[in-house]
Order: C-alpha cells, then structure tokens, then sequence
C-alpha cells in the first residue's frame, strides 16, 4: 500500500483548461496569440518556476535539458495529470493571478 496525497479532480482540471483557453485567446507572448496546447506548457512552466521560488516545488518538477542534436531546449517533466489536488489548487490561483495582471476576462467555465 502506497499513501500519497490526493490526484487531482476532473473539476479542476475542467476550470484550468478553460482558464488556459481564456488566456490563450486573449494574452500575447512574444507579440502573438499561441493556441491553447502551447500556452498551457508556457503556463506550467512560468507556475512550476513559481513554486520552486516559493520553496514548493512540484512534486514531480522539469528540468530543461539540450535536444538531442543540441540545437533546441526541451523541458522535460511537468505533466498536468500527475498534479496532485493541491497542485492543481496553486495552479488554478496562480492562473487567476496571472489573469488579473493582463486584464483577462474569463469565460463560464473558469469561474
């Protein structure tokens, strides 16, 4: 028998993908809209580094490492379905945050 904390439920991770929808039609990056799978990894990446400067880092972090031809970054790791509960708790506060600072306005869903 293993003891862990709880997964994640399908409510959760329901509102985020919304919240990430919302956010990818409405924040550009680098000038642009991204369409909502590549702002998702941009997302996860920016909140997993959030956590491992609060000093509460995923428990399943990325790491970024060099392609296998060296021409390319590849972030390795950060999966939103292994997030446990409370992960996906910070991850949806810290995509409000992330809302509020550029002014998105949210759809039903991410309510």
């Amino acid at each position: 028998m293993r003891i862990r904390p709880e997964g994640k439920n399908r409510d959760q991770e329901e509102r985020y993908h919304a919240m990430i929808g919302d956010i990818a039609k409405q924040v550009k990056f680098m000038g642009r809209l991204w369409d909502q799978d590549d702002m998702k990894r941009l997302l996860v990446d920016a909140f997993a580094e959030a956590m491992r400067q609060a000093g509460t880092p995923l428990h399943h972090d990325g790491r970024v490492v060099p392609s296998i031809d060296g021409r390319r970054i590849v972030q390795l790791g950060i999966q939103t379905s292994a997030f446990y509960k409370k992960e996906a708790s910070e991850f949806i506060e810290y995509l409000f945050a992330y809302g509020a600072e550029n002014d998105v306005v949210w759809s039903e869903g991410s309510k």
